[in-house]
Formats: C-alpha cells, structure tokens, sequence
C-alpha cells in the first residue's frame, strides 16, 4: 500500500496542476496514437445507439471509464505513467470499433477519420519498433532502455559458469525480467529482499528460499551494493563490468558482483 501511494504522489500535499494533466493526456495520445485516443474519447459521448446495444455499451463503460478516470484524478496532482492505464484500453478499443461500426456507413468524415486513425497508427507502431532511422542521440532514444541485454545476459552466463553460482539477482526489476528471458534456459531471477512490497518480485519466492550456503550473481546497473546483500551473503565482491553498445553506440554500464555464502536461506534445503 506504501509503495501504491507513493507512486501515485498521495504522500504529499494536493494541488492542481494543469501541466500535469496536460502532460498524462498528452502520453497517452502519445501511446495508443493521437486520432485512436481522440475517438475512444469521442465515443464515450455517442452516438446514441439503438436500445439492443445499450447493454453492451454500458458494460464496455464500466470496464474503461472507472479506471481512467481514477488516474485523470491522480494525474491533476502528480501525471501517472502512460501505461498504467492499460487495462481500460482492452474496452475502450472494442467500444470504439463497435462506434465506428455503427456511424462510418452515416457519414463520409467518419470513414476518413477512421482510415486517417489506422493509417497513423500503423506508422507509429513501424517507427517504435525501430527507432534507430531518426538518429536520436543515445539518452533521447525511447528503446535503448531495452537494449543490449543480450550482451549483458551472455556476460552474466559466463560469471555464472565460472564462479559455480546458483541463482541470479538484479538490482531492479525491469533488468531481472530482461535477463530472466535472455539467460540459457531462462532461470529465475530475483532481486535484493526488501520488507516493502516495490513490485511483482516482492511478491514471487525470493533468494531466501535457496539453501543456506549457496552463491549468487548480482547484476546492477550500479555500483552501489544494497544493505540486504551485504546482510543476506557473506561475501559480495565486484567480478567485472560491461558496457554494451548498439550499433556502435554506448549503452547503459552493468557491473557483476559475486555473493558468496548466503546465511538466510532454507537449512532444509
């Protein structure tokens, strides 16, 4: 609940802040493409259907409206992060299809409208998949934040190999799940214990749950080691460091540490 509230700005004061609100309507015009988000808002208002799909078109309400509005809400203080609003768009799209279904055959701007909205959309979707044609500088470039972990789950393979550890950990959760898919095998990941509940890995069985005495490999994209490691294993020393690079461009630098002995485990094991 700690983690909830402070995500979404709730352990400060309240304001108003327009460019707040601005900047969360203008992500998520951003996200789903301007002219889509403008006719699932615009749906939401009509047409007035006939009394068969009234039902339907009350149920599609309730999943989409509840959701958004809420972080329309929380944005007018703190904007929230474009996707967290992601479950309401599963509705909101269906009742935007079933509106245009029902309006294009009345009125000739819809279908334009609506050719113009796919046509849009599609280019979006080509050019975030492949953003490096725009030559964004490397800190600009919205993807490299998911690059290069190949190289840097490859590297990890080879400490791991070598040093004889049973498990790997991760300093935050987007780098645990990115290894977890490029490791061999895909092995469980986890991150450093913490009493607070961060994300969906403080929920998933933990390191500590391992045998006591077993190693681990610590990725982080920092240097810095969390009281936790230092408290949890005996031994945490720095092994090496990578700095990928993507078509010839520096990446973010990862560091692997080795964690030796590991004094909370399971005895039983």
């Amino acid at each position: 609940m700690e983690h909830l509230v402070h995500r979404g700005a709730l352990d400060g004061s309240w304001h108003f802040s327009s460019v707040e609100l601005s900047f969360f309507l203008g992500s998520q015009a951003g996200v789903i493409s301007p002219l889509i988000f403008l006719g699932i808002v615009g749906s939401l208002f009509g047409p007035r259907l006939a009394p068969e799909h009234r039902a339907a078109i009350r149920f599609l309400l309730c999943l989409f409206l509840p959701l958004f509005v809420f972080y329309i809400a929380l944005s007018v203080n703190k904007a929230g992060q474009a996707n967290w609003t992601a479950p309401a768009y599963v509705a909101g799209v269906i009742l935007l299809a079933a509106r245009w279904a029902l309006s294009a055959p009345k009125a000739r701007w819809i279908r334009i409208f609506s050719m113009t909205a796919v046509i849009l959309g599609l280019l979006e979707t080509l050019v975030l998949h492949n953003t490096y044609w725009l030559g964004l500088p490397p800190e600009r470039d919205p993807l490299n934040r998911a690059r290069g972990f190949d190289l840097v789950a490859q590297k990890a393979s080879e400490l791991s190999a070598k040093e004889g550890t049973q498990c790997f950990i991760a300093n935050k959760y987007m780098l645990a799940s990115l290894l977890s898919f490029y490791l061999p095998g895909r092995p469980d990941t986890f991150m450093p214990a913490t009493p607070k509940v961060a994300n969906q890995y403080s929920i998933w069985p933990g390191y500590r749950t391992l045998p006591s005495g077993c190693s681990a490999l610590y990725v982080s994209d920092v240097v810095k080691i969390p009281k936790a490691l230092r408290n949890d294993f005996s031994e945490v020393i720095l092994l090496d460091h990578i700095l990928p690079t993507y078509r010839g461009h520096p990446l973010k630098e990862h560091y692997f540490f080795l964690c030796r002995g590991l004094r909370v485990g399971n005895s039983k094991s």
